[in-house]
């Protein structure tokens, strides 16, 4: 039974992630990408990190963020990460 109520939480939510930016590259503004728009639902950021939820998987997402933004591999990682509590269900 938890793997169907997984499976459930996993396509109405998405995944959550947090996007972080190395090695100078500075993050960009997720939320006004038209690409994403759909995808990717940002929920909070700082100066160099980003919590959002995606349907995508995390090596789908990097591989979008790369090409969006011209980053490069050591530029962009995505950690998995668990959003609960309030900011979880926004």
């Amino acid at each position: 039974m938890y793997k169907e109520t997984e499976l459930w939480v996993s396509k109405t939510f998405g995944y959550d992630y947090v996007v972080v930016m190395k090695n100078g590259a500075k993050l960009p503004d997720l939320a006004s990408n038209a690409g994403l728009k759909g995808k990717v639902r940002v929920v909070g950021s700082s100066d160099d990190t980003c919590s959002v939820q995606s349907h995508l998987n995390d090596v789908e997402l990097k591989k979008v963020l790369m090409s969006d933004y011209d980053l490069s591999e050591d530029q962009v990682y995505i950690r998995p990460a668990q959003l609960s509590g309030a900011v979880g269900m926004m």
